[in-house]
């Protein structure tokens, strides 16, 4: 199965090479060995470079590390959600697996958009920072509105105390963090690309780094360790 689905990609994408094939979430109902006998199958044939996995926590992660390399490991992380620092980062770091960060701007939220978590639409306030009788929503956690966006205002405020906008210092944030190999950053129009593009040739002042992540502390701890935006209890384990 999954050389077929190497194949049908491979097809679509009128190539014959995949740089980095990944597993989008664990599937518990396979065993993790027969997946990844094929995967480095894939990899011995040359369709495929490197293998990485997708929101695969401390035990999945370090089941499959058993069979074979992987070299990234794609999870939610921003200012906003940094569950992964308290154990899956970690593993991470100590074997060589690189972070790449979907949602690094919680969906729009940190770059000052949206004001009061009402102004959010459906869709985008679904995760667990927001109350569960949110549409969309299916986490069936209180959420922790009023914190988040008293956390939003703070890195505004640290924004606009050091002339940058809210975007580039998340994102450079994120690129400060150990780990951290790759950012997935959306863009709806050039002007969004024009926003996000310098920060990558950007070094975020180390002390600004420790005042955002001061700033966003509280909420992290708040909410705790289930590194699923979704879901709780989280399909990560």
């Amino acid at each position: 199965v999954v050389a077929e689905h190497c194949d049908a990609s491979l097809e679509r994408l009128q190539t014959d090479y995949i740089d980095l094939y990944q597993i989008h979430w664990p599937n518990h109902d396979v065993p993790i060995e027969d997946t990844m006998a094929g995967l480095l199958k894939l990899q011995d044939s040359g369709k495929v470079r490197a293998l990485g996995v997708c929101n695969f926590a401390v035990r999945d992660l370090t089941d499959i590390l058993e069979c074979g390399a992987i070299v990234t490991n794609q999870l939610p992380y921003n200012l906003l959600w940094r569950a992964l620092e308290f154990a899956i980062k970690p593993t991470c770091v100590a074997n060589d697996v690189g972070v790449i960060c979907y949602s690094p701007l919680q969906q729009g939220m940190l770059t000052g958009r949206y004001a009061t978590a009402d102004d959010v639409p459906p869709g985008l306030s679904r995760s667990r920072h927001f109350n569960k009788n949110r549409e969309q929503a299916i986490h069936g956690e209180e959420g922790c509105e009023e914190e988040t966006f008293a956390t939003i205002a703070s890195v505004l405020s640290i924004a606009d105390e050091i002339g940058e906008h809210p975007a580039k210092i998340s994102l450079a944030w994120l690129l400060a963090q150990e780990g951290v190999t790759s950012l997935l950053v959306g863009a709806r129009n050039p002007a969004e690309v024009a926003l996000n593009t310098p920060t990558f040739d950007y070094d975020l002042p180390s002390d600004v780094v420790a005042a955002l992540s001061d700033a966003t502390d509280g909420l992290k701890q708040t909410l705790g360790e289930n590194a699923d935006f979704w879901q709780s209890p989280g399909r990560m384990r």
